[in-house]
């Protein structure tokens, strides 16, 4: 209670009310009186400066990929050893597809930190351009 009574006095001096006075003017120096058209259209400059692109989403997984895959898309022992001896870069998969009981039985996929930091990169570095 006595620091309202404090707070009280303090806003009923003269001293507390030049410095409000004081405030209004420096505030008013700083940043003259603007005035917008609210309902004005936005000028070119305005509108490409804030266009967004939105980033392509990411393909959806697919079949072989699923903790229990079908089995024509498991590999059979001539199909993998052919995947090995491939490029990475040409390889349809990049993953071998293995068949687990549960969900809670799929190991961690370890390049999932390095694909996706690769995904911002591109984005970040390619351009894109907005369909017309």
């Amino acid at each position: 209670a006595k620091q309202v009574m404090k707070m009280v006095m303090a806003m009923r001096s003269e001293q507390y009310q030049k410095s409000l006075a004081n405030r209004k003017k420096q505030d008013e120096k700083d940043r003259p009186n603007y005035t917008y058209l609210l309902w004005d259209q936005p000028s070119d400059e305005q509108i490409k400066h804030h266009k967004r692109l939105a980033a392509p989403k990411m393909a959806l997984p697919g079949n072989a990929e699923s903790y229990n895959p079908p089995e024509e898309y498991l590999f059979t022992d001539e199909e993998r050893q052919a995947w090995e001896k491939m490029d990475p870069t040409d390889r349809p998969l990049n993953f071998v597809p293995r068949r687990h009981d549960s969900l809670r039985h799929v190991p961690l996929y370890e390049p999932l930190i390095k694909e996706r930091f690769e995904r911002c990169l591109d984005l970040y570095l390619c351009p894109r351009e907005n369909k017309q």
